[in-house]
């Protein structure tokens, strides 16, 4: 192994330590001397230089993380790719693995497994909403910050989602005790594979232990495949229902009774930490048949468990068991035929096999008097099967369903044929995304041609206007650097860094100095390039590039409005805001129905938390304001539940003082909870000031004063008034 320490990789990375050693890659804390940084430089070891597959994964780590920004997802600087070394240089995360934190804290509180859950996904769903499929999620590869704060790392064998690339190696790799059970069986995977994953490393949170393990690998992959988990609650009673739920959701085998995406997870999340005693009815149960999955929408998943053996009986007691054995079945038979003879059953229908539909034809099925009963949907999509042949159906046999049960068929309605486009002149790049949107596979071959800039197409194959089925593949002919010395200076602005620097070298241009500037813009992204778009350069021109640093930090001002009238039946109570887990202002006397700012300074994303504190001393969440810092929004505030948030009306009470007033007098109705507006159901007895509660009488008699918050009727108080 060539040792690095000392030395400065392209005279600007100084490697200080071994940090970290892989199956791949070393990792060196490095300082970068030109931003006067410490930095994460991995560096792929020399002796895999030449093995091409894991040089394919190393790029794609690059590649992936390249293209993402998100404060739980590991930074890229840098990248590297020459014949004698090849690196990337990352932000250096000081702190521990998630997996060193669960083997110290073995089980994790539920409040606990839900922070970084939260932040997991978060990340989890900017890479997915960008296909970029992780694929080795791991509490190995998630670092924990000292205050909280988690980073996912190690893309290393990251797939785009619409790639079809798969290699023997790829069907096994990933830590096997946290793969998805497609990945196990090397079935092509999606970003369903990660959640799999994290419902996982919940479990491991939550109860201290794997769900699977075994001495071999192979043993472990089979009971990913094939095992239903034991409950959480059988290990940790105290862990809440719901959160069980969630986690054995996201760890459902079928991936179609998964959940389908980080955000739907998250929505369960989001109602559990709003009512930790939620219960979603998502629930595994077993009887003597294999162990099935249930979710709230009935969906069952077989998860392969064996009945268990039937215990051996005493031959003593053998000949008395199968008198009563006789008996019992004469007493039922009995039941059952005066059942029937009553007519008692006459509207419950036979359970049946379903019939496997997949390969007949719409019209078959219609034809067949044995299905006659049943209740058929129809769905038509694109398909390579015939014209009006099923070639999918929900549910799937082998299963027993109502005679007149519901089935949905999946009619194909052939291939879609698409037109192979006008890319004539494009880029490489702009023309394969074109022709990938439209379904085709592009195969790209190298031309020399006089009459075009290099990198742009000169022909494809079939032409321009042939009509093709999706799937097919399209030859894209490529100019290339041999006919003319001079080429086009591309856009790099709003391209990664990654990015940047292959564009220039598919331009057959070099990357320039790279100077970083705090900006608005995404860390990690281009600003500004030193050569403008469209100018004609000689190769091999090196083009310098200044690339955001991301906002270090910002300023935001807050006011909350609508405070409570009062807390715990008293006007005299505190107020104080939190962010990111931080005092941020106060705790100070609160003005009851009036408002609070808060001025602060975020350094990440994060939520605004405005607490109030009853004289008791107990905290109640007042509001929460979601702020993003790279935009500088703060949305709208979401009230606690204490104070009523849109959906659950807040407990309040009406005061009206005086209750009993004169024809011309006045009085005033206050609410327990602040923002809270008044009506009278009888403004010809009394009327009231929507907003500061003031009531005028008018004529003897007596009329109810009524609260509203968030558009909801909470409490009402009766005003008399004499003549």
């Amino acid at each position: 192994m060539i040792d690095y320490i000392g030395k400065k990789l392209d005279g600007r990375y100084e490697i200080l330590e071994l940090i970290g050693v892989g199956g791949m890659a070393n990792v060196y804390r490095a300082r970068d001397l030109k931003e006067n940084r410490i930095v994460a430089v991995k560096v792929l070891r020399e002796e895999f230089l030449d093995n091409e597959e894991l040089v394919r994964r190393f790029k794609n780590e690059s590649k992936a993380i390249g293209l993402l920004s998100h404060p739980n997802i590991v930074k890229v600087f840098d990248v590297n790719f020459s014949d004698a070394v090849q690196y990337i240089v990352m932000e250096y995360i000081d702190g521990i693995t998630l997996k060193e934190y669960i083997e110290r804290k073995k089980p994790l509180s539920w409040k606990d497994t839900v922070h970084f859950t939260v932040q997991i996904l978060r990340a989890l769903q900017h890479a997915h909403d960008r296909g970029i499929v992780h694929r080795d999620i791991k509490p190995q590869n998630i670092m924990l910050l000292e205050d909280g704060s988690i980073k996912v790392m190690d893309f290393g064998i990251a797939r785009f989602s619409r790639s079809e690339t798969r290699t023997i190696t790829d069907k096994t790799i990933g830590s096997v005790h946290y793969i998805s059970p497609e990945q196990a069986k090397g079935d092509i995977t999606d970003a369903k594979a990660d959640l799999y994953s994290v419902g996982i490393m919940m479990y491991e949170m939550l109860t201290g232990k794997l769900p699977f393990d075994s001495d071999s690998a192979v043993s472990i992959a089979i009971k990913q495949i094939s095992d239903a988990p034991k409950s959480p609650r059988e290990i940790v009673p105290e862990i809440p229902e719901g959160l069980e739920e969630i986690t054995l959701k996201a760890m459902a085998k079928d991936p179609s009774v998964r959940y389908q995406s980080a955000s739907q997870m998250l929505r369960d999340i989001d109602d559990f930490k709003k009512n930790p005693s939620i219960v979603f009815a998502y629930k595994y149960f077993s009887d003597d048949g294999p162990t099935k999955y249930v979710d709230k929408s009935g969906k069952t998943e077989e998860t392969g468990a064996k009945k268990k053996p039937a215990k051996k009986r005493r031959k003593g007691s053998l000949s008395v068991a199968l008198m009563l054995g006789v008996t019992a079945a004469c007493v039922i038979s009995t039941i059952v035929l005066l059942v029937f003879a009553f007519g008692l059953l006459e509207n419950e229908k036979l359970d049946v096999d379903l019939p496997n539909f997949i390969g007949q034809t719409v019209t078959e099925i219609q034809n067949n008097e044995a299905y006659k009963n049943f209740k058929f949907t129809y769905v038509e999509e694109y398909s390579k099967e015939p014209v009006g042949v099923v070639y999918d159906q929900s549910p799937l046999p082998p299963k027993k369903i109502k005679e007149t049960g519901e089935i949905t068929l999946y009619v194909s309605k052939g291939a879609e044929i698409v037109t192979v486009p006008d890319i004539i002149g494009s880029t490489s790049g702009e023309g394969k995304t074109v022709l990938r949107n439209l379904g085709l596979v592009v195969r790209q071959e190298s031309i020399s041609d006089t009459n075009y800039e290099t990198n742009r197409i000169v022909q494809v194959n079939p032409p321009v206007g042939t009509e093709l089925e999706t799937g097919e593949v399209v030859v894209i002919y490529v100019n290339t650097l041999t006919s003319t010395s001079t080429t086009v200076v591309p856009k790099l602005v709003d391209l990664t860094l990654y990015e940047a620097t292959t564009t220039l070298a598919s331009y057959g241009l070099k990357r320039g100095e790279v100077t970083m500037q705090d900006s608005d813009k995404p860390a990690g992204t281009v600003i500004s390039q030193s050569i403008a778009e469209g100018a004609k350069v000689e190769s091999n021109t090196s083009i310098d590039l200044v690339v955001s640093k991301g906002v270090s930090s910002r300023a935001f001002s807050v006011t909350a409005t609508g405070l409570p009238a009062t807390v715990e039946n008293s006007t005299k109570y505190k107020v104080y805001a939190v962010y990111a887990g931080a005092n941020v202002a106060g705790p100070a006397d609160a003005t009851p129905g009036g408002s609070f700012k808060v001025d602060f300074t975020a350094t990440t994303d994060g939520q605004l938390q405005i607490y109030v504190k009853g004289e008791s001393g107990k905290d109640y969440l007042f509001a929460t304001y979601n702020v993003n810092l790279v935009s500088g929004e703060v949305s709208a505030p979401t009230l606690g539940t204490d104070f009523g948030n849109g959906t659950t009306p807040p407990a309040a009470t009406v005061t009206i003082n005086p209750t009993s007033i004169a024809v011309g007098g006045t009085a005033t109705a206050t609410c327990s909870v602040g923002g809270a507006t008044f009506t009278s159901d009888n403004p010809g007895i009394a009327t009231v000031d929507p907003t500061t509660g003031a009531i005028t009488g008018v004529a003897a008699g007596s009329a109810t004063i009524t609260a509203t918050v968030n558009g909801q009727a909470v409490a009402s108080a009766t005003i008399t008034v004499t003549g």
